[in-house]
């Protein structure tokens, strides 16, 4: 049984990803995306156990029940959603293109699905090189590097975004790798967890790039290797403070609720958001972005998705 605060964690990072792509406070959404996708890398690093694959084909079968065939449901699940809330017929090659493809952005009836196969690429990267590298500095200063290569193609180079979005894959395979030498590790720095003062710098630090100006010098340089460390540090902050603010909660059945079930809320909210959308125009509304927009859509998207959990994950 996992942890309890792995799942409060999860909880935290989901909420904070809704947000994110909910009308909210534009000051907030690069926040949010700044640590939210690494905690859920990390969290999946600090679960992974090469050892438990006793092969390749034993790692891509699991792989792919656990990952693609929830990228196939929910893909279908979005499509009807898209095509029921749009009155619209969108079962056709463009969109089989797209489910294909897989590239962050392109796949309109519902974006984030990009991170699946995403995620897949990311595990399947990380369980060669666990399998073959056998020092962790080395392991370490691979992914260093695989990440950095990630990010310059990724933000800075603006190029076009690779098939299954393999450029996201390998800047977040650093936070993968750092989560699971974090489990090997964790005896060697849970102090750091424990102490008072590391978690309010912490804080301040995580809260710092929500103040307008910092946040215009921060996400709007986008210069090689002051980006990418910059990008890291903030990222790795951030999943140091919500680690700290998870294990403080200690039982939170909320959080833990929603931290089991993310991945529902994360591959659906969105089209839930759709439906949103279509009400809205329906009835004349024009949503304003800003926090209280944010926190409205976020409630009414787990409110909505809630009643289909156990039904969904008996399908998945």
């Amino acid at each position: 049984m996992k942890k309890n605060w792995i799942n409060i964690l999860k909880g935290i990072a989901i909420i904070f990803i809704i947000l994110g792509h909910s009308p909210i406070n534009k000051h907030f959404i690069p926040y949010a995306y700044s640590f939210d996708l690494p905690i859920f890398y990390f969290i999946a690093g600090y679960l992974f156990n090469n050892i438990k694959y006793e092969n390749i084909k034993l790692f891509f079968k699991t792989r792919i029940l656990k990952i693609l065939k929830p990228y196939l449901i929910f893909s279908l699940i979005s499509i009807f959603m898209y095509c029921l809330i749009f009155q619209t017929n969108i079962f056709n090659l463009y969109t089989l293109e797209k489910f294909l493809i897989a590239k962050r952005s392109d796949i309109f009836y519902n974006i984030p699905l990009w991170f699946l196969p995403s995620f897949f690429i990311t595990q399947s990267i990380y369980y060669f090189l666990r399998k073959y590298i056998n020092k962790d500095n080395i392991l370490l200063i691979t992914c260093v590097l695989l990440s950095f290569i990630g990010l310059v193609y990724f933000k800075t180079l603006q190029q076009p975004k690779l098939v299954w979005t393999i450029d996201a894959s390998i800047y977040y395979l650093l936070f993968f790798a750092i989560g699971n030498l974090f489990r090997k590790y964790k005896e060697k720095i849970y102090f750091l967890l424990k102490n008072k003062v590391w978690f309010i710098l912490a804080l301040l630090i995580n809260i710092i790039p929500l103040f307008p100006s910092v946040y215009n010098k921060i996400w709007f340089t986008n210069s090689g290797i002051y980006y990418y460390f910059i990008t890291i540090f903030l990222a790795l902050n951030g999943i140091f403070t919500f680690i700290c603010i998870a294990k403080y909660l200690g039982k939170n059945k909320f959080l833990t609720y929603i931290g089991n079930h993310s991945l529902i809320y994360f591959a659906l909210h969105v089209p839930v958001f759709f439906l949103i959308q279509k009400i809205n125009t329906l009835i004349g509304i024009n949503p304003v972005e800003s926090y209280l927009t944010g926190c409205i859509y976020l409630i009414i998207a787990l409110i909505v998705l809630t009643p289909f959990n156990k039904y969904l994950e008996k399908l998945i």
